[in-house]
């Protein structure tokens, strides 16, 4: 908060992502996305929607992804059916008569709250009770969806970006804001894929040398998503380095009548996803079948 604070009070422009409790108060115009937003063309076929509002800070462009929205509504759905699960098994020790005393009852159900909290505070919970004792036993308990739970499927995929820009449109508001996500990749790759950490030496120049080719190699990753996007096709380094893993370089070992052992090193046939990212970066096979006489057995 308190840089957000120093932001603002020394006019920095700023593009940020509200938190997602904010974004029920534009309830009533995310209910009306099919008509009122307008499609962002990504280059990728996201299917993302957004709308620009005018607000005291600057503009507010109000979100909405399909792929997230499907990503959200089975999120939510195994919440929901985990609680329920839960509150069920709840109910049939109560009805059993193997739990009856109030006092325990709600500690089990503030139990199901602490572990299950979005998906019970979408619930009523209704008490039955036999009065014809004292103190009174609980009978049943009863779960009754509120409104909310409508609304909050209605903001499945939604969100709202803040931003001091009001020169530009919404779709570029977005657009500057999903740079974060490459930013975000960029250092996901570098610590995964690209090993710059764990650095298992201690020496200066060897760790600084371990950094140089980690951050080289980036660089060449950066080249092929850019070579990549020049023709059109935007995947991410994790796609490609995911649809590629299957072709293979292997090294066959096959002995001989004269018991000599053989090293025959070849790739594999590549597929037709990997020639199309290979015709793409305009990259042949050329590494050839190689063979050697390693020894004898």
């Amino acid at each position: 908060m308190f840089q957000c604070f120093q932001v603002r009070e020394r006019n920095y422009p700023y593009i940020v992502v509200e938190r997602v409790s904010d974004t029920a108060q534009f309830l009533d115009e995310f209910a009306q996305k099919a008509e009122t937003f307008e499609k962002v063309d990504d280059g990728e076929d996201r299917e993302v929607f957004v709308k620009a509002l005018n607000c005291d800070e600057g503009t507010k462009v109000l979100c909405f992804s399909k792929p997230r929205a499907k990503r959200d509504a089975e999120i939510n759905k195994a919440r929901q059916l985990s609680f329920t699960d839960a509150f069920t098994r709840l109910n049939a020790r109560i009805q059993k008569g193997q739990l009856k005393n109030e006092t325990k009852v709600a500690t089990q159900l503030g139990k199901l709250a602490t572990r299950y909290p979005s998906a019970f505070k979408n619930y009523e919970v209704i008490w039955s009770f036999d009065s014809s004792t004292t103190p009174r036993k609980v009978t049943s308990l009863e779960l009754k969806a509120k409104d909310s739970l409508d609304d909050k499927e209605t903001l499945y995929g939604c969100y709202v970006i803040t931003s001091t820009h009001t020169e530009i449109s919404g779709p570029e508001i977005w657009h500057l804001y999903t740079t974060l996500t490459k930013v975000e990749g960029t250092f996901r790759s570098l610590k995964s894929n690209l090993g710059v950490r764990p650095v298992f030496h201690h020496g200066t120049k060897r760790t600084k040398a371990h950094l140089f080719i980690s951050v080289l190699s980036y660089h060449l990753l950066s080249a092929i998503e850019h070579s990549l996007r020049l023709v059109g096709d935007s995947r991410s380094w994790s796609t490609i380095n995911e649809t590629l893993s299957t072709h293979m370089r292997s090294t066959l070992i096959l002995t001989d009548d004269k018991d000599q052992i053989h090293h025959l090193r070849v790739s594999s046939v590549p597929e037709p996803e990997h020639k199309e990212i290979y015709d793409a970066l305009g990259v042949k096979d050329k590494l050839p079948r190689r063979h050697r006489v390693v020894g004898r057995l």
